[in-house]
């Protein structure tokens, strides 16, 4: 689990969504559940980069990516899951 902040691209209000993160290798996979247009995933995608927690550690999240859940990129575990939308968002994370 990992919690990703971000700020509304309309209304400029802070956000925390919980999310089901796949961390490898300073990269974090996220199955995107409701799909590519949710909120969260656009703000994020706005924004180019968002904080996270991950394990009580703070991370910047940057580069953030929607591929296609049999991408070679997203970790194994990412990549056998079978999900409605069928993609992930693939990222780096930085200490900030």
């Amino acid at each position: 689990m990992a919690i990703i902040e971000h700020t509304g691209r309309k209304s400029g209000k802070s956000y925390q969504t919980p999310v089901v993160a796949f961390v490898v290798g300073g990269t974090l996979s996220e199955v995107l559940n409701y799909g590519t247009k949710s909120d969260w995933v656009r703000n994020v995608e706005s924004a180019g980069s968002a904080p996270v927690v991950h394990q009580g550690k703070r991370y910047e999240l940057t580069s953030p990516r929607i591929l296609p859940l049999d991408s070679a990129e997203p970790p194994p575990a990412v990549r056998v899951i079978r999900g409605p939308t069928r993609s992930a968002l693939h990222a780096t994370l930085t200490p900030p």
